[in-house]
C-alpha cells in the first residue's frame, strides 16, 4: 500500500543550528543543563524564551558559541509559535533576581500528533533501535536509531491505533523504509504533545506506546496518567 504521506522529518521540520566545542581542546561548556524544552519565537520571528518541562520559563540568550553558525546574525522563524526541541542551556541569575538560559546548542525534535488509521490501511512498521521513551510534561518523548543508507527514503509517523473499548490512548509508531540498504544508524528524538489528546487522557487513563524494534521486535509502553 501506498505511504500514508509521512516525510522524513529528523531535518526537514526545523533546520535549527548545532554548536560544537571550539578548536581548543580545552574548552568546556559552563555548568549545563540538556534537555528537551520548548523554545517560543515573538511577534518577529526570534526566539525569545525557553520553557522546561518542569515549568521552568527563562527569558532567552543566544550565546556567541550558538551564533557562530550563522555568522553571528539571529535566525528568524515562524512568529508567535513554540518548537521543540534538545536544548544545551545554563540557567543564570541575573542581578534583577530573574533567570537567564545562556542557550549553548539546540536541536531538531520531531513533535507531531498521531494521525487516524484509515480503513483498510497497512500501517508499515520497519524495526527501529528504542533508546528510551517516557513522559516528560505533557509530552510523550521517544529517542530511537534508524539503521540505513538512504535516510530520505524512509517515512515515519504515528498513528492512533486505539481500540474501541480502551480506556485512554494507544500510538501506533509508523516507519516505511522502503527497502533501503541497513548502512549506519541515525538517531532521532522525537516528542508527541499530548495537550491535543487531553480530553482522550483524562486522570486514571492509559497511554500506550507500540513500536516495532530490532532487539524485541514488537513492544508497548504503558503510562498511567
Amino acid at each position: 500500500m501506498a505511504s500514508r504521506g509521512f516525510l522524513f522529518l529528523l531535518f526537514s521540520i526545523l533546520t535549527l543550528f548545532c554548536s560544537c566545542e571550539k578548536g581548543n581542546d580545552d574548552y568546556r561548556y559552563p555548568s549545563v543543563v540538556t534537555d528537551f524544552v520548548c523554545l517560543t519565537t515573538d511577534a518577529e520571528g526570534h526566539f525569545d524564551e525557553l520553557h522546561t518541562d518542569r515549568g521552568g520559563r527563562y527569558a532567552l540568550h543566544l550565546t556567541d558559541e550558538l551564533l557562530a553558525h550563522t555568522n553571528h546574525q539571529i535566525p528568524t522563524y515562524r512568529s508567535d509559535t513554540v518548537y521543540r526541541a534538545i536544548g544545551v542551556y545554563e540557567p543564570v541569575a541575573t542581578t534583577g533576581g530573574d533567570t537567564v538560559a545562556h542557550l549553548y546548542s539546540v536541536g531538531n525534535v520531531i513533535s507531531v500528533r498521531p494521525t487516524p488509521l484509515r480503513l483498510g490501511e497497512t500501517i508499515h512498521q520497519a524495526p527501529v533501535y528504542l533508546q528510551s521513551c517516557w513522559l516528560s510534561g505533557r509530552y510523550l518523548n521517544i529517542v530511537i536509531e534508524i539503521k540505513g543508507l538512504d535516510m530520505s527514503r524512509h517515512s515515519i509517523g504515528f498513528v492512533d491505533t486505539t481500540p474501541l473499548l480502551m480506556r485512554g490512548q494507544e500510538i501506533t509508531f509508523y516507519h516505511e523504509d522502503l527497502g533501503d540498504e541497513e548502512a549506519y544508524r541515525q538517531k532521532l528524538y522525537a516528542s508527541i504533545p499530548l495537550n491535543p489528546l487531553a480530553q482522550l487522557l483524562p486522570a486514571g487513563s492509559t497511554l500506550r506506546f507500540v513500536i516495532n524494534t530490532c532487539d524485541e521486535g514488537m513492544v508497548e509502553y504503558e503510562f498511567k496518567m
